[in-house]
């Protein structure tokens, strides 16, 4: 795991690629929303501004790393946080 900021995003090659909000977005509705709720707990979460912070689900009952999704801890737009 690591952490990439301002000119360092996506400059680890083992790494999946950057991604726009937009791609996070889509991803959380393809790959996260979709999930069945009878059998995960589904987190969707947005600060005041509306952006996306989490988008995640987990089996019920799991115990261990089991987490898929992902989650934006720091994002800036046109120099405002």
């Amino acid at each position: 795991m690591w952490t990439e900021n301002g000119p360092d995003v996506g400059s680890h090659a083992e790494g999946p690629p950057a991604k726009t909000m937009e791609q996070l977005y889509a991803d959380c509705d393809h790959d996260v929303l979709t999930q069945d709720p009878g059998e995960n707990d589904i987190t969707f979460r947005a600060d005041a501004r509306g952006v996306l912070q989490t988008c995640a689900y987990q089996p019920h009952q799991c115990v261990d790393d089991c987490v898929g999704g992902f989650g934006v801890t720091n994002f800036t737009c046109l120099g405002q946080q």
